[in-house]
């Protein structure tokens, strides 16, 4: 579900997508999750470059997510390839990439503004909060960060035990409006939107700022997640926050 609802911030008029980063230690499901669903608003991706990044903009103009299905593989290029991949992801998810001038010559990107949906582990998570948040990467993006209860890995392993695996298929489809929508907030969701915001931003030490927009957008895309007929945030959006905010953490998971 939150997936999903990230997915469709894409879809709300006039305001960029949201970013997210699921994290939690292997053989949870990140990638599984990620990749079970497929539409033209969504790129998966083993691997990716900053240049990488501005040919897809070019290329992609229907697509509002790239899929990182592992932040370590990008993680784990050269120093120099890594920070020109996130100075080319920071102005992506904000203003968008516009233009670029090299000795290769001057391209331009219409619409140049994505979004990403990175995989990431618990310890990898961890060991670059900091750097990220220097950089203002950690501001832009929502964390959903979980771990599996004791009892479901009993129950996954019982399936094992009798030859069952956990299987999904990827030519599911997942539907999305095909233009963007505009969704309305009313005075007391706002107010609830902003409460549930703010207590978050303190656990995080941030502002807040960037997570209230994340959260206003993630309650509307919900919006859209339950009817695409003049969507409205409603009680049924706002418990759906209340649901993910203790996921929303770099360094610490929630029991799922």
């Amino acid at each position: 579900e939150f997936f999903h609802t990230v997915v469709l911030t894409g879809r709300i008029k006039g305001k960029p997508p949201v970013s997210a980063m699921l994290i939690a230690n292997p053989e949870r499901g990140k990638t599984s999750i990620v990749l079970e669903k497929q539409c033209e608003a969504i790129l998966p991706l083993t691997d990716v470059t900053g240049k990488g990044l501005q040919f897809l903009c070019q290329m992609s103009p229907k697509t509002s997510h790239f899929i990182i299905a592992d932040m370590g593989v990008v993680m784990a290029h050269s120093h120099v390839a890594r920070e020109y991949f996130f100075s080319i992801l920071l102005p992506m998810l904000e203003e968008g990439i516009r233009a670029a001038a090299t000795p290769a010559g001057f391209s331009q990107t219409p619409n140049g503004r994505r979004a990403i949906v990175g995989c990431i582990t618990t310890p990898q998570a961890r060991d670059n909060r900091k750097w990220w948040m220097q950089r203002g990467i950690a501001r832009r993006m929502v964390p959903f960060h979980f771990e599996y209860p004791m009892a479901l890995i009993l129950k996954i392993k019982a399936e094992i035990d009798k030859d069952r695996t956990a299987e999904f298929s990827n030519a599911e489809v997942l539907k999305i409006p095909e233009v963007s929508l505009s969704v309305e907030v009313k005075e007391a969701e706002t107010k609830e939107i902003r409460r549930i915001s703010d207590l978050r931003a303190i656990k995080l030490e941030q502002l807040g700022i960037s997570l209230l927009k994340n959260y206003r957008l993630l309650a509307k895309a919900h919006a859209i997640l339950r009817t695409w007929k003049n969507p409205i945030v409603t009680q049924d959006d706002i418990n759906f926050l209340k649901r993910i905010d203790p996921y929303v953490d770099w360094k610490d998971p929630a029991i799922l």
